[in-house]
Order: structure tokens, then C-alpha cells, then sequence
């Protein structure tokens, strides 16, 4: 059984049934001799998928693996990049989903050929390049977070082999990344980062202690307007790019409120609202969410279209997005009140 095309409508069916979100779930068919492998991370589904084909396919043999694959279930993939690509397939030209932050611990579930399978904190699933990644079990960077006594404090931040601008540089580090500071040397501050790179930044690059910033809108919102201008990439949730949600869980996240990593997974947070205030989520779409915004105040909104940019609902601001006005779907309370 070699052509698993006229199988993979049954596993679909499958997973519809069961009500999973393909994002957060994986499957695979393969063949395997006398039928089929199918490979899952979600044991119900793959009885369902098993029990369809196998009443589709009569006489054909399904064998269901179970992930993480046995070899991987005691291990932990650490980011130890400032940014990796996640991808939907094992391959460079695959499209980009989504990323994985530096100090982001990855749950393994299949390692083949340089990619790993890996289910992100956020619980997207998708392949990562494993050069990207230190192997290493949940114990050491649960210590990492322990000694930590800072942030990164600007958009992306360059590591100097030695305390000076026309060092060589050793690595990168994004904002909000908590970091382990060894040793300083005047303006110079020696850090450690997930990891295990080492390298020095300028003082004023840090924020010192680990903990996040203030749950509250005005923080919130200088730190999206710091974005203005970063340029618009699918899948991307760094200062090195951005889409619509990326940008929105990022920040978000570094104030204390973690949120699913999609539009349409983000409209079912938090409270709706019809009248907007500042730090309010803004959704849009036609059919379905494809499109998320935060409110600056009731009317204008910044968001990653093109390029992080405000714009306005309001017909008579020179900000004015009609396009967007005209699929407004409500909107979405997170923060707590002012005071």
C-alpha cells in the first residue's frame, strides 16, 4: 500500500470528529508492510483514525504509533537561538507557522534527518531545526530560571566576546529574555543565556530583576509603539518581525497575560466589549477571524499589517482604515480597569 493519498480523507474525517485543532495535534500516515503506519500525537484520535481506515481498507494492516517517540519522552529541546523558524514540514521551504523564543522549553516528538517535531508552550505544534536547540532534560532549565536576575530590555540585543563595541560579536538575545548577569566591567555587563552562551552588552540593555513587566496598558502600549516600523512576517513573533497575533502574544506575554498564538484562538480570551479602551484586543474578518489589533484608545489601534503600524476606525482620522472598519467583529478585554 504505497499511494496514501485515498487514505488521508478518512484520518481527516477523523480528526474532525474528534473536534482537534490540526495546530495543536499531529498526524502522519506512512507505509508500513502490509499497510499503513499512522503516527499521532493524541491516542482517542488515532483509535478513530485506526477503526476508519481499517473499515475503509478492509484487510489492510494499521499499525498506530503513539508520540513522543519513547527516546524523546524524558528530554527537553531548549532555544537556545534568539528566534527559530517553526515550520509545517521537515524542510526549509516549508511555510513558517510560527516561532520559538530563546529560553522557550520545547516538548520533543519526533527527531529525524536535522528537524524536530516539537509542541511550543503555547501548544502550536511544528518542525524546528535542531541546531537551533540544546537537549537537555526539564531539571536544567528549570535551573537557568532560578539564577536569573534580569531581562533584555531592547528589541534585539548583540553579545560582545569583550567589553566593547568593536568586539566580536557571540550571539543575539530579543527583548524580554531573562538572562543570568556574571560580572561587570564599567559600562559593560557580562550575561549568560539560555542556553549557556555567554557574552557582554551594554548596562543599559538590561532590565534588571526577571520579572515581567506591569500588567497594565500604558506598558503595554509603549512597548507595542516601540515596534513601529518592524516589518511584517508570517509566522513571526520577535522584534525581528511580526504578523497580526505574533505581535499580540509577544507583548502581552512579557506583561504577564499569556494568549493562544492565533486570531481566531485569541478571540475566545478575556471579556467582549463593544466600546473600546486602551489595551483592548480588536478583531476582524469576514467569514472567520483572520486579523487582531490593539485598541490605543476607542478608536485607534496599532497592529501588524505590512509593518507594525495605527491606524483608526474612525472615518474622519487621516489614520482611517476602511477596509478594516467595514469586518470589525468586537473586541476583547484582558487588562484590569484603570485605577
Amino acid at each position: 500500500m504505497q499511494d496514501l493519498a485515498p487514505f488521508e480523507a478518512s484520518i481527516r474525517a477523523a480528526l474532525a470528529a474528534e473536534g482537534l485543532d490540526p495546530r495543536g495535534h499531529f498526524w502522519r500516515l506512512r507505509p508500513a508492510a502490509g499497510g499503513v503506519q499512522l503516527e499521532a500525537t493524541e491516542a482517542s484520535f488515532a483509535r478513530r483514525g485506526q477503526e476508519a481506515l481499517r473499515q475503509q481498507f478492509p484487510g489492510s494492516r494499521v499499525e498506530v504509533v503513539l508520540l513522543p517517540a519513547p527516546e524523546l519522552q524524558a528530554q527537553r529541546a531548549w532555544v537556545k537561538a534568539s528566534v527559530a523558524e517553526v515550520r509545517a514540514e521537515p524542510k526549509h521551504e516549508a511555510a513558517q507557522t510560527t516561532q520559538a523564543l530563546q529560553g522557550e522549553v520545547l516538548e520533543p516528538l519526533l527527531h529525524e534527518e536535522g528537524w524536530l517535531l516539537a509542541r511550543l508552550p503555547d501548544g502550536y505544534l511544528g518542525w524546528v531545526r535542531d541546531w537551533h536547540l540544546r537537549w537537555t532534560d526539564a531539571a536544567v532549565p528549570s535551573a537557568f530560571a532560578a539564577r536569573t536576575d534580569a531581562r533584555i530590555a531592547s528589541p534585539l540585543v548583540r553579545l560582545r566576546e569583550t567589553p566593547g563595541p568593536g568586539a566580536a560579536p557571540v550571539a543575539e538575545s530579543p527583548l524580554g529574555t531573562a538572562v543570568v548577569r556574571r560580572q561587570e566591567r564599567d559600562d559593560w555587563v557580562e550575561i549568560e543565556l539560555p542556553g549557556g552562551a555567554v557574552g557582554w552588552v551594554r548596562r543599559q540593555a538590561l532590565r534588571p530583576g526577571s520579572g515581567l513587566w506591569e500588567t497594565a496598558a500604558p506598558s503595554l502600549l509603549d512597548m507595542l509603539q516601540g515596534f513601529l516600523g518592524v516589518p511584517y512576517l508570517w509566522g513571526g513573533k520577535s522584534p525581528k518581525g511580526f504578523d497580526c497575533s505574533g505581535l499580540v502574544q509577544f507583548a502581552f506575554a512579557l506583561h504577564g497575560v499569556p494568549l493562544p498564538r492565533d486570531s481566531d484562538q485569541q478571540f475566545g480570551c478575556g471579556v467582549p466589549v463593544q466600546q473600546f479602551t486602551a489595551g483592548d484586543l480588536l478583531f476582524f474578518g469576514r467569514e472567520r477571524i483572520g486579523h487582531v489589533g490593539v485598541a490605543l484608545d476607542a478608536h485607534r489601534f496599532i497592529h501588524a499589517r505590512g509593518e507594525v503600524r495605527r491606524d483608526s476606525l474612525a472615518p474622519d482620522s487621516p489614520l482611517h482604515a476602511p477596509e478594516l472598519a467595514a469586518i470589525l467583529r468586537g473586541g476583547r478585554r484582558l487588562l484590569p480597569p484603570p485605577r
